[in-house]
């Protein structure tokens, strides 16, 4: 059998295997590829937050990040009441013109609300994010600098939906529609992190392939009448069921 391949390659592990990849494998494949892409894109980001002496602060899930950043950030300590209170706000105030600092359109005006017959943010999509954005700029007084590190002609949005001559300022990086909360640097050379839950999840996979091949390098060089080789290879299989089962304690495989 070849070298275990130390690669994301769909084809180079199935000829590996001699078998096709069931449907945890290729999210565990597809997980890593996308990590690996979003962390070089945090890299980037990082470089241009260094020029104004700012930082990401933690990193957050992708599921649901707009919000858990703004948690980081002190805006809310209760994700439920906040999205809870945004929807209130939408439905009573949706129909208000001049509501937001220089806009005179409505809400419904600005943007698709049809999200509010499900009475939920499930959608992570610009329109979505970008109408919590103004609410929350609007509610807090705040003006929110967003460092979007794809947009080459913009680079720099500046949100700032609140009326009041007092406000405060925070600042937020963007990928796509992945948020992160950014906040200023409290020394030079600030380490900087990275996403690794799916390389981590990719060695125990890899892991769990390794002590797989042990039982079927096995089978195949014992006579299974011994009973020394028999317990050998049983102790083998309970391990694989372990590291199966650890796999999907750790990241929530079903």
């Amino acid at each position: 059998m070849d070298k275990i391949p130390h690669s994301i390659n769909k084809k180079e592990w199935e000829k590996y295997l001699e078998r096709e990849l069931d449907h945890q494998e290729l999210l565990i494949l597809k997980g890593i590829q996308y990590e690996q892409i979003y962390n070089y894109q945090i890299n980037n980001l990082y470089d241009i937050l260094d020029k104004d002496n700012l930082t990401i602060k933690n990193l957050v899930d992708f599921d649901n990040s707009l919000f858990e950043s703004l948690k980081v950030l002190k805006i809310t300590d209760n994700i439920k009441y906040l999205k809870h209170g945004l929807l209130l706000f939408i439905y009573n105030f949706k129909n208000y013109k001049n509501l937001f600092n220089n806009e005179t359109k409505s809400i419904e005006e600005l943007f698709d609300i049809d999200f509010l017959e499900n009475n939920n943010f499930a959608k992570n999509d610009k329109n979505t994010n970008q109408i919590i954005l103004y609410i929350i700029s609007y509610i807090y007084k705040l003006k929110i600098i967003i460092y979007d590190v794809l947009d080459k002609t913009k680079p720099k949005e500046i949100i700032n939906m609140s009326k009041s001559e007092q406000i405060e300022t925070i600042y937020l990086g963007k990928i796509l529609e992945y948020y992160l909360p950014i906040i200023q640097k409290q020394n030079k050379k600030q380490k900087r992190i990275n996403h690794s839950k799916g390389n981590e999840l990719y060695e125990c996979w890899i892991n769990y392939i390794k002590q797989e091949q042990y039982v079927k390098n096995l089978k195949e060089k014992h006579n299974y009448d011994s009973d020394i080789s028999k317990t050998e290879s049983d102790s083998s299989e309970e391990s694989i069921n372990d590291e199966k089962e650890l796999l999907k304690e750790k990241f929530n495989l079903s």
